[in-house]
């Protein structure tokens, strides 16, 4: 797993930083429309991953959510 990843989605530039406690992911955007805006990522009870709303986040965020939550499960089960 990386503590530090980038990952493309729709054309929209995300870097991901994982942190450890407790354990979550802080987000940041990085191409021209936002450029610096963050948001973070928390593990539920049932071990489901959910963005933390953010109101200065446009909607895109909202609707790439399903490909962002998979961003981070598959970093999550990248062997040590």
């Amino acid at each position: 797993m990386q503590q530090t990843f980038f990952r493309s989605i729709n054309g929209h530039r995300f870097e991901f930083n994982r942190l450890l406690y407790p354990i979550s992911y802080h987000i940041s955007t990085r191409d021209g429309e936002i450029e610096g805006g963050t948001f973070s990522a928390v593990k539920d009870e049932e071990g489901l991953w959910n963005l933390m709303q953010h109101e200065d986040l446009p909607g895109w965020v909202n609707e790439l959510s399903v490909d962002i939550k998979e961003a981070i499960v598959e970093n999550e089960e990248i062997a040590i």
